[in-house]
């Protein structure tokens, strides 16, 4: 796992009230944060924890990205809101994720950021990054 060794790449889980409630992994770079796993424990959902968590974690970055499914169906239509509502926006970039086997294909997502917009610049910045 050549990403666990990187400096950039972070790993944290999250608590509440010393109590394992989900995790996070991100890059953090100068420019902005990506996050590329975020995931509330499904006992604790429900109860504002995943609000709660990632706004805590975009007061502490100034520019956060992340990808998300295309919204086509309730999961990722609900996925899709739940960033919205913290206040998350869609980047309009035609974007495909890249495969991360050869017998795969790359697939495409929707790019978000908080508390803005990316330009295309930061757009093609940050997928050299990725």
């Amino acid at each position: 796992m050549v990403a666990l060794n990187h400096s950039e790449y972070h790993c944290d889980i999250i608590l509440e009230k010393d109590v394992f409630v989900g995790i996070i992994f991100y890059w953090q770079t100068s420019g902005y944060t990506y996050i590329e796993h975020f995931a509330i424990d499904p006992d604790m959902r429900g109860n504002n924890v995943g609000s709660r968590c990632l706004q805590k974690f975009c007061d502490l970055h100034n520019l956060v990205i992340l990808e998300i499914d295309p919204p086509v169906e309730s999961i990722s239509i609900r996925r899709k809101s739940f960033y919205m509502r913290l206040g998350f926006m869609e980047n309009h970039y035609q974007h495909k994720h890249p495969a991360y086997r050869k017998q795969n294909v790359p697939h495409e997502l929707v790019i978000m950021s908080f508390p803005r917009r990316i330009s295309e610049l930061e757009y093609r910045k940050s997928m050299s990054t990725w």
